[in-house]
Formats: C-alpha cells, structure tokens, sequence
C-alpha cells in the first residue's frame, strides 16, 4: 500500500525542525497547480486543531484566496494607473508618482 494519501486529504508530520507541520489541499490555483496550504504548530494536538479548522473553511467555501496580499509599492502602482489617473489632475498625478518613486522601494 502505498502511503501517498488520496486527493483532498490533509497530512500531518513532524518536521526535522521540530515543528508539527500540516498540509491542506485547498484546490486548484488559477494557474492549474494544486492549491496546499501549510500550517505549523509545537504540539500535535495543535497542528490537527488548525488542520480541522482550515478544512472546515474549505468544506465551507470561505477559505481566504491564495496568495499573498500586495505590498504597498504594487497597490500604489495599480491605484496611480487605473484610479488616480481619471480622477487627478495630470500635475497632482505627476506629483503622487514622484513620491511613490521616491519613498517606496521596487
């Protein structure tokens, strides 16, 4: 028998660094990869409660999307480029885009 797990079933191990670490599957991300989220806790007890917990989100339909959230540089490119842009004045626009340029990292 083999001990790969069967679709849609979560694992739970404990790691060579000493934290219990969970696995989800989730799904199918919008690039056609397999959506898995990880959880880590210290005691097993802990990581099956987090486990069951994100599998009830799951079954549920309320699981946050993948991915992470924009960093402040990438929501500010999107705000200066598709709403700024038709509500500012271009001299006001100009000065919003020296400043993003300025204070925020690439």
């Amino acid at each position: 028998m083999s001990p790969r797990k069967p679709n849609m079933e979560s694992s739970i191990y404990f790691g060579a660094d000493g934290w219990w670490h969970g696995r989800v599957t989730m799904g199918v991300k919008s690039d056609g990869g397999p959506d898995r989220r990880h959880r880590r806790a210290r005691t097993e007890a802990e990581i099956k409660r987090k486990v069951k917990e994100l599998e009830r989100q799951r079954d549920q339909g309320r699981a946050p999307a993948a991915g992470r959230k924009p960093t402040v540089a990438a929501w500010m490119e999107t705000y200066l480029t598709d709403i700024a842009s038709l509500k500012l004045k271009p001299r006001s626009l100009d000065d919003y885009w020296s400043k993003k340029s300025s204070h925020l990292a690439q």
